[in-house]
């Protein structure tokens, strides 16, 4: 049950890491888009106002860390709400690039969606017998877990 290479936790925890590569990534893209980008071409002068994106992924960041699913749902949002204004970017600009991004921002999301409903499940998984905590999920933030009941 539990440490394997192939068990359930491992994946948790390199789907928790893989997020905040993610959540980072997202940070470079919204930086860069808002200040030379196509947000930045949209915003004008206000190009600046496009860094109050930069919220979502330190949000996604810090909750991918402290494996809290609402937050990593917070930056879900945020991965749907990129990935609509890629595909206007896309239509509006008919780049071969823009096209590679919105792929592979519809693969973060895919990652983060699973994550999220990981972290979800194992919200309302009751704790094995004799644990402290009330349910799966506290018990993997503080470290006691090896195992997923599912």
């Amino acid at each position: 049950p539990g440490g394997g290479p192939t068990s359930p936790v491992v994946a948790l925890m390199a789907m928790s890491r893989v997020t905040k590569w993610f959540a980072l990534l997202h940070v470079l893209i919204v930086i860069v888009d808002a200040l030379a980008g196509d947000l930045a071409l949209l915003l004008g002068p206000y190009r600046a106002l496009g860094l109050l994106f930069l919220g979502a992924p330190a949000c996604g960041y810090v909750s991918a860390s402290r494996m809290e699913p609402y937050g990593v749902l917070v930056y879900l949002a945020f991965c749907l709400l990129i990935v609509a204004y890629h595909v206007w970017v896309m239509f509006a600009t008919m780049d071969l690039w823009k096209l590679l991004l919105l792929l592979f921002e519809l693969y973060m999301g895919r990652v983060v969606l699973r994550f999220g409903r990981w972290l979800l499940a194992l919200g309302k998984s009751p704790a094995p017998p004799g644990s402290e905590h009330p349910n799966a999920l506290a018990d993997l933030r503080a470290g006691r877990v090896s195992y997923v009941p599912w």
